[in-house]
């Protein structure tokens, strides 16, 4: 009994085990599926999570290595003249201007405009110690200074003196005086001695030659700039100081470079003498740019760099050279101070430009003159002589050229011509070249009149006889000529 009532208990058990199974089952699928349902909820949940997260995390930095290449910059375009001189002081733009034109690199430039060294403004003085000057005037003040050497590359000294930039007897955009006997820039190294004035110097009136040999007009502005030395350091050939002058300028030098003019008739000499006054052929330059003179000479000229001392000085006058008319100024407080070593520099002159050295210099074309315009410039330039010898302004005022007349204006250029009329007198034709492309470059201002006659005349000057040239431009079967009549009027 109690193993039958055992296994039929056993066997309910069972039964009722069999019966719950699949229950169980079912529920365990239940339960399977959820956590399956959860599962993929919260990946979609994380991935969601993630995504917005990427959006807002920072860019990776970028390391370079050292295969990677460096991209290329853009090329800067090579800045033009009038840019590189925007960025300097006024008082150096000329100066900065020459240099770059004779090829000197921008940087190198940059460092000679450095080694300029002052002088102090308005310390004029005369040449008695403890005599004051009679007038203040800024183009007898020198506010900066420097004399220093430079090399020129093969070439460029034909390039820059002999045949282009500072050629013999050029007056735009500047004046360049050569000495009567000059000689050509020879190559090699150079020495350049330049002042720059309180003031620029003032405009021409008239091209005259500058090799002519001309004694300023008493009774009138006189300029004198010189840059003299002592080319071997021995004093028993320097200049001594004569009593009572003893702050002359030129006191212990041997030799002198001196530019002596008169702006207002364009009159302009350069002598290049030993202290007794002997000439000598030179290779000497002088260079008028605004308020800007340098003088040009061969090192060799001067000889070893490294014993030549220098002065440099300014003065004005009416001609008779009392102090009560006159003012100057020198380099350093007074004459009497120890002379200047020259500055050696070590920077090299390229010239123009290098296409221009490489293929060298372009012929300059023949100019020739056909008859018909030979006998109108002549007939022309004989009434423009009779014009002064006879007082007849209206002559010359109806002949001036109209770009004179739009740059001074109608009563300005009268005005001046009633003053200066009688000034030049029997004008001579000496030869004639056309056509030329006449740059007509007055106080800053340039028109280019093409097709324009080239006059070499001798006259008078104020008396005294010289040559020079001047421009005639035939329009309409009518002859016109230019001139600087004073101030522009815009």
């Amino acid at each position: 009994m109690p193993e039958e009532g055992s296994q039929q208990i056993e066997q309910e058990q069972f039964g009722d085990n069999r019966r719950r199974l699949p229950k169980v089952l079912a529920g365990c699928a239940v339960l399977f599926t959820v956590v399956a349902v959860c599962l993929v909820v919260a990946a979609l949940v994380w991935w969601f999570f993630l995504r917005n997260q990427a959006v807002a995390l920072p860019a990776p930095e970028f390391v370079a290595t050292e295969e990677m290449m460096p991209t290329p910059e853009a090329a800067t375009p090579t800045p033009s003249l009038d840019q590189l001189l925007d960025n300097l002081s006024t008082p150096y733009r000329s100066l900065a201007r020459a240099w770059l034109e004779m090829g000197l690199p921008p940087d190198e430039v940059a460092t000679l405009l450095s080694y300029l060294m002052p002088d102090p403004q308005g310390d004029g003085i005369y040449s008695i110690q403890g005599v004051t000057p009679g007038i203040i005037s800024a183009l007898a003040d020198i506010r900066w200074f420097l004399v220093h050497s430079l090399a020129l590359v093969p070439g460029a000294e034909d390039l820059i003196f002999n045949q282009s930039i500072f050629k013999c007897s050029d007056r735009s955009p500047r004046a360049v005086i050569c000495p009567a006997d000059v000689l050509p820039m020879p190559p090699g190294d150079l020495v350049a001695a330049t002042m720059i004035l309180d003031g620029p110097i003032p405009a021409p009136a008239q091209p005259f030659d500058p090799e002519a040999n001309l004694p300023i007009p008493s009774s009138d502005m006189m300029l004198v700039y010189a840059f003299v030395v002592d080319r071997n350091g021995d004093p028993t050939d320097n200049f001594n100081a004569v009593p009572p002058y003893d702050w002359d300028y030129y006191q212990g030098t041997d030799t002198w470079y001196e530019l002596v003019g008169d702006p207002e008739y364009g009159l302009w000499v350069l002598y290049a003498t030993d202290a007794r006054r002997q000439p000598f052929a030179s290779t000497a330059r002088a260079v008028i740019d605004g308020d800007s003179i340098t003088f040009f000479v061969a090192a060799e000229e001067l000889g070893d760099l490294s014993v030549v001392r220098y002065r440099m000085s300014a003065f004005q006058t009416d001609g008779s050279y009392q102090p009560e008319v006159s003012t100057g100024d020198v380099t350093g407080a007074d004459p009497q101070q120890e002379l200047i070593p020259i500055l050696e520099t070590n920077l090299t002159v390229l010239g123009p430009s290098p296409d221009s050295m490489a293929d060298g210099p372009a012929a300059e074309p023949v100019a020739t003159v056909t008859p018909d315009i030979e006998a109108e410039t002549r007939s022309f330039i004989a009434a423009f002589s009779r014009a002064h010898e006879e007082g007849d302004v209206d002559f010359l005022y109806v002949h001036l050229g109209l770009p004179s007349l739009d740059r001074y204006g109608p009563a300005q250029c009268r005005g001046y011509l009633e003053a200066r009329v009688g000034t030049a007198t029997e004008i001579e034709v000496v030869s004639t070249e056309y056509p030329v492309d006449f740059n007509y470059s007055t106080d800053g201002r340039s028109t280019l009149i093409p097709g324009a006659i080239r006059v070499n005349i001798h006259f008078l000057a104020l008396g005294e006889p010289t040559d020079a040239s001047m421009h005639v431009l035939i329009d309409g079967g009518q002859a016109y000529w230019f001139t600087d009549c004073g101030d522009p009027v815009d």
